[in-house]
């Protein structure tokens, strides 16, 4: 994960100070039951960052429920905030730098936000592993980081539990274009799709491809496969039409679409277009003859 950092902060070119990283509890006094959000803060200290990764240790008295990324600094990331075997790992990139404002004492910029479910008692402890920023030097120098960890108490469920504040996501992501490019900057021979979108309320989870030689035609015949940015053209692909949609984490979506970069060829004709005429051909004489009848 630090080599494609690394390769990326040297595209991007600024100035290095300091850096924290904290969690910030939606309340400080959870009992079992209980769900809550932990804002994941970044602050500055006037030094411009560009990148910055790490994981977070959960423990085991907190279930997992999900990560959103309403209000987050983030526009790009290396590793989305993904759960695994206990922690969160990440990896950001902020092109341009992140300083905050320097007149700012504490949190400045949220990252994400975890959602958990209190299911023990006693101490719970969140923890930082490894956590490193890097500046907006053009040189992916690293910058100096405090993690600032986490500790709670759990108390005996009383009462109905209480839920957090995160709002249900409706909204689908942004909406966005698929621009067709030469592949030999991605040490591609063929054609590339370049997108990217984002959604401010849960966060863009994936990208889903599919391929057809129709435009018009229900959405739900298609094969989703999943998909990276950029995208690859498969041979054949210049000759379809290809759809590119975004899945935010609550499932909603938004669908681009791009026409074929080549022309049919007569080959592609005989072996598809050819049986398509016949059949609606025949469809139409079957009707023609039931009208009459």
């Amino acid at each position: 994960m630090f080599r494609t950092l690394a390769i990326l902060l040297l595209i991007l070119p600024s100035l290095a100070s300091a850096a924290s990283i904290s969690l910030v509890p939606e309340y400080t006094n959870p009992r079992t039951g209980d769900t809550m959000t932990i804002g994941v803060w970044l602050s500055t200290d006037g030094a411009y960052v560009n990148a910055i990764e790490g994981s977070i240790s959960i423990p085991n008295t907190f279930s997992f429920i999900g990560v959103r990324q309403q209000g987050s600094v983030v526009p790009l990331w290396v590793e989305k905030p993904q759960f695994a075997d206990g922690t969160i790992r990440f990896a950001a990139l902020i092109p341009n730098g992140y300083q905050g404002n320097p007149e700012v004492s504490g949190p400045e910029g949220n990252l994400f936000t975890i959602e958990v479910r209190a299911v023990g008692e006693g101490e719970a402890r969140f923890t930082f592993i490894s956590p490193q920023a890097y500046a907006d030097d053009g040189e992916g120098t690293a910058v100096p980081m405090r993690a600032e960890s986490l500790t709670l108490r759990l108390l005996e469920s009383s009462g109905a539990p209480r839920t957090s504040g995160v709002v249900t996501d409706i909204e689908p992501p942004l909406a966005f274009d698929l621009i067709s490019v030469d592949g030999a900057a991605f040490n591609h021979s063929g054609r590339v799709l370049v997108f990217a979108t984002q959604d401010k309320a849960s966060g863009v989870l994936r990208y889903e491809v599919a391929r057809s030689y129709l435009l018009y035609m229900p959405k739900s015949w298609l094969q989703w496969d999943e998909a990276e940015n950029p995208y690859f053209l498969r041979g054949g692909d210049a000759h379809k039409f290809i759809f590119v949609r975004a899945i935010d984490a609550a499932g909603n979506t938004t669908m681009a679409w791009t026409y074929p970069t080549a022309y049919v060829s007569w080959g592609y004709l005989g072996s598809f277009g050819v049986p398509v005429l016949l059949a609606g051909g025949l469809l139409w004489l079957i009707l023609r003859r039931a009208v009459r009848w």
